[in-house]
């Protein structure tokens, strides 16, 4: 097993560990993030819920998870960082669409140049309902170059 096969295996198994503990306290995982360096292993779970994330959010979510790494024979020195996903998040896969179901996003097609804005309003199998200011827009995820999240979309400024 090549080192990248490892690191992927034991986030999996620590996303499944974590999920129902960061869900029962009201949050998403919107990122797992586990690398090593220096004989440490450095952790990093950035946590969403729909009214934001301050940094009491992040200390009740790290005081909740901190001691779960003490049962992974993987993980011996660790730093442990709980963030918030950011204003400007580029969204990285399908699950993320449905974290952020009526936020703002800016959208670039694959066949476009240009930036559309609007609110995800609903997630499928295979694609996003997006809420511009003039229409509803049906993009299928395979036609999506780069997402990125854009609270003015929310507020209405550019």
């Amino acid at each position: 097993m090549i080192e990248s096969d490892i690191n992927k295996s034991l986030k999996d198994k620590v996303f499944e560990d974590l999920e129902p503990i960061i869900s029962g306290l009201g949050y998403s995982i919107v990122e797992l993030k586990i690398g090593f360096a220096k004989k440490e292993t450095h952790i990093t779970v950035a946590i969403y819920k729909p009214d934001g994330v301050g940094i009491d959010d992040c200390t009740v979510v790290s005081r909740a998870i901190q001691e779960r790494f003490e049962f992974y024979d993987e993980i011996d020195k660790f730093i442990l960082r709980v963030t918030s996903p950011g204003i400007d998040r580029v969204i990285e896969n399908k699950r993320e669409y449905g974290i952020f179901i009526n936020k703002g996003v800016r959208v670039l097609l694959k066949d476009n140049k240009e930036w559309t804005g609007g609110i995800i309003k609903e997630v499928t199998d295979s694609g996003i309902i997006l809420q511009t200011k003039t229409e509803s827009m049906n993009i299928e995820y395979t036609a999506i170059k780069k997402a990125k999240l854009d609270y003015t979309e929310e507020v209405g400024d550019k």
